[in-house]
């Protein structure tokens, strides 16, 4: 992935050889292996997030940190949504979509407060492309006059 954010294969090389990035490395290196060793096992001696779901001791170092940090993730969203549960309208890996403007200040305290982890939310406001609600329209009326050809005259009521 790191060749796609930064500009291509050519570019990753030169990013690679920079000594603070080495540095970089070593660090989340060091800082994988320290978190694995030390995190509690299931007595087959596979690791289980915060969720409960578990991995295989025998897999990649990389995919094991992933799946912990996934558990955390769906900690932290489930903590969110228990806040807001008429709000939130739509789960992502890392992140959700409400309805209304949420304090997301209250939402990271809640996630320390309640697992013990910090994080930091970022908001992205969506805009509704204004085309979309033609299109609906137009769809609706398309699939109701497909629906009513040939039928012949009927009456609706709405209740």
């Amino acid at each position: 992935a790191i060749p796609e954010a930064v500009g291509g294969k050519e570019v990753a090389l030169r990013l690679y050889a920079v000594p603070e990035y080495q540095r970089l490395k070593a660090d989340i290196t060091t800082a994988r292996a320290l978190i694995l060793k030390k995190w509690p096992r299931t007595a087959n001696g596979r690791l289980s997030n915060a969720c409960g779901k578990a991995i295989a001791a025998k897999e990649p170092a990389t995919r094991r940190l992933a799946h912990l940090v996934q558990g955390a993730e769906a900690k932290a969203l489930m903590v969110a949504v228990n806040m807001h549960p008429h709000h939130i309208v739509l789960l992502q890996h890392d992140g959700f979509v409400s309805t209304i403007r949420l304090d997301l200040r209250a939402i990271e305290r809640s996630v320390f407060q309640e697992l013990g982890y910090r994080l930091e939310l970022e908001e992205e406001r969506l805009q509704i492309d204004p085309r979309a609600q033609f299109l609906k329209n137009r769809s609706k009326s398309e699939i109701a006059r497909k629906a009513n050809a040939g039928a012949g005259f009927k009456e609706l009521y709405a209740s």
